[in-house]
């Protein structure tokens, strides 16, 4: 479980690293399992997530499902109520990522990701503007224009091994980067109220027609049907 330090952290600033949280044995298995799925997929003619790369669905990847269930408990304490996973992904990145944030719909939620690189600023390490999931998303749109290396930032150096968290409204870039691996996942609070699930109801049809970016579970999905939420 998280210190209250870590989670007051988390809320001011958007984001938490965890240092050194995969012991040597899971992030082995985690390499493994991931440096197998890009293999698989194949030469380098996909694209997600706005990022160029090869994004391969983990969701039910023994070594990938087994973080999925492990982070949940930490996401709960982090968002404050009940959550489910959503889009875990074993994730090649080709290129650089600018300034952007990885969900609009106004719904708590956060992602959960460990590189598989050591990376700092200069070869793509994961860049944040604290406090930026705090403020509202069409205030900071010009960040879309401007250079994103021109842009002040705080840049997360991490090792394999380490686990970041952040905030889905915290704006984000990796720059400078070319190839590295990442494992991550996604976590949403259920909705609380007809605002939270109005929102929520947004990422229905994209869930519906691209399922590996929905929900992980069976049952979190059946449960989100049940409502009118997917």
């Amino acid at each position: 479980m998280l210190a209250e330090e870590q989670i007051e952290h988390f809320r001011t600033f958007g984001f938490l690293v965890l240092l050194g949280a995969l012991d040597g044995v899971t992030l082995g298995e985690l390499i493994e399992e991931l440096d197998a799925a890009i293999v698989a997929a194949g030469p380098r003619d996909t694209e997600g997530g706005g990022v160029t790369g090869h994004y391969i669905p983990a969701g039910d990847r023994q070594a990938s499902a087994e973080l999925v269930e492990r982070f949940q408990p930490l996401a709960e304490q982090l968002l404050g109520r009940e959550a489910f996973p959503v889009a875990a992904h074993e994730i090649l990145f080709f290129a650089e990522a600018w300034w952007h944030v990885d969900v609009g719909p106004a719904v708590p939620a956060l992602k959960v990701a460990a590189y598989l690189e050591t990376l700092d600023a200069r070869n793509g390490a994961l860049r944040v503007l604290p406090g930026t999931h705090l403020s509202p998303q069409a205030e900071l749109g010009a960040l879309h224009r401007m250079n994103p290396h021109h842009v002040p930032c705080y840049v997360i150096e991490s090792k394999p091994g380490d686990v970041i968290v952040f905030h889905a409204h915290l704006w984000h870039a990796a720059l400078n980067g070319r190839d590295r691996r990442q494992w991550s996942v996604e976590y949403f609070a259920f909705p609380e109220n007809e605002r939270e699930r109005s929102e929520l109801k947004r990422l229905g049809p994209e869930w519906r027609e691209e399922p590996e970016w929905g929900p992980v579970h069976a049952r979190d999905r059946d449960r989100l049907r049940k409502t009118g939420l997917l």
